[in-house]
């Protein structure tokens, strides 16, 4: 037996020794991918995160970047004896500092006072050179802050003037360092104007809401001042009132004011829709320049920035208004107005309530006032005539019209004064 498996052993191995390498599949190379081929777009699935070796090139920094902001000031009230001060801001609207290094000062004779930063430090008037004069102490202004620079106008006994400042940061390029230049003037008697106020937030407004706010423009300077025409967005939300009228176009004649003299607008806002939310899921403000136009120098317009936001109220808001104002005579027949009311999303105001706190004396035909209302007090546009002076204290509910659970608002209130 052991002479057989030793016979056996011996078999197979010279079987193995016959085949060699030859007996062996050969293997397939694998295919060479190119090298210049790109790979194929990465997908990013919502909530994953992909993590950069280094980050993305997002392209050259933007370096100093300096402004005026305004560029230009005019002058108006400053007489002999009088200072009239105006204040302008240097801005860095780049991405790395600014350091302003150099200066130039063309004062007019010494009509104009200029001082830069805080405390403010004055400057003295320079000749025109190519590189000006330094100043007293460099300036360093970060990205995103600004200089204080305050111009102060004592009148000469010339009729007009006008100067210039301009500064220079430092400079660490090849190129020449470029100045940027505040301009500043006066003429005697010349027409100029104060808005006020000069910015006008409504905040949060309900989507059909109607708020206002009233503008006053004053004719600050020593000729007539022309108001030719207000330029507000056309598709947005907010209109605007002069003295309670249309205002003046160039088609129509303007609102004329003397020195001193003052004139109200009446700028509303009434969104239409929801606002879209914005940054962290905050509604997003629409933001929409005025632009009074008018013969004021040095550019003969002025911009008012108005904004708001608007949202869906939940729950029904009473409205109440009257259209002949809150002081009449008395006689007078008011018509009261319920329709601006507001109803929840997707829902309308379904019934009105008006109810009225009068003086003593009104309506002597009726056993209680509140059945003075003509035709009646549950329509939503009644009327009302106030026939003894007095204070009258109108109030206005509403309900939606839900049909299992009708909800009601809290009451609105106007107050009317007879005289």
């Amino acid at each position: 037996m052991r002479f057989v498996a030793r016979c056996i052993t011996l078999v197979v191995l010279l079987v193995a020794w016959s085949c060699g390498d030859s007996g062996t599949p050969p293997v397939a190379d694998a295919p060479e991918v190119p090298r210049d081929v790109p790979p194929p777009p990465m997908e990013v699935q919502p909530d994953q995160s992909v993590f950069f070796d280094s980050p993305p090139d997002l392209g050259p920094p933007l370096g100093p970047r300096l402004a005026f902001e305004p560029a230009s000031l005019h002058f108006a009230t400053c007489a002999p004896g009088a200072v009239q001060v105006l204040t302008v801001e240097l801005e860095n609207d780049g991405d790395e500092d600014a350091t302003i290094s150099h200066y130039q000062l063309r004062n007019a004779g010494g009509t104009f006072v200029v001082r830069v930063g805080e405390p403010p430090v004055s400057l003295e008037p320079t000749p025109t050179t190519v590189d000006g004069a330094a100043l007293p102490e460099a300036l360093t202004v970060a990205p995103g802050e600004s200089v204080r620079v305050e111009v102060h106008c004592e009148a000469q006994p010339d009729t007009q003037a006008a100067g210039f400042l301009r500064l220079r940061a430092a400079s660490e390029g090849e190129g020449a360092p470029e100045w940027i230049e505040l301009s500043f003037s006066w003429t005697r008697d010349s027409p100029a104007l104060t808005v006020s106020p000069e910015e006008v937030d409504f905040g949060r407004t309900w989507v059909g809401q109607r708020r206002e706010q009233t503008l006053e423009i004053t004719s600050t300077g020593g000729e007539i001042l022309r108001l030719k025409s207000f330029d507000i967005k056309a598709d947005s939300s907010f209109s605007v009132l002069v003295n309670g009228a249309e205002p003046p176009s160039p088609s129509t004649p303007p609102v004329l004011l003397r020195p001193g003299e003052t004139t109200s607008v009446t700028v509303s806002y009434r969104p239409r829709l929801k606002s879209p939310p914005g940054a962290g899921g905050q509604p997003e403000r629409e933001v929409v320049v005025m632009f009074v136009h008018h013969n004021a120098p040095p550019l003969n317009s002025t911009p008012v920035r108005l904004s708001g936001y608007a949202e869906v109220t939940q729950e029904p808001i009473a409205i109440i208004e009257c259209r002949q104002g809150t002081e009449v005579a008395v006689g007078t027949k008011l018509d009261l107005i319920g329709s601006n009311s507001l109803a929840p999303e997707g829902f309308k105001i379904a019934q009105y309530r008006f109810s009225v706190e009068a003086p003593e004396g009104a309506c002597p035909d009726k056993a209680n006032p509140n059945e003075c209302f003509e035709p009646h007090r549950s329509l939503a546009t009644p009327s009302f005539v106030v026939d003894v002076a007095g204070e009258y204290v109108f109030s206005l509910v509403v309900w939606d019209d839900h049909e299992a659970h009708p909800m009601a608002s809290d009451p609105a209130e106007l107050l009317v004064i007879a005289h």
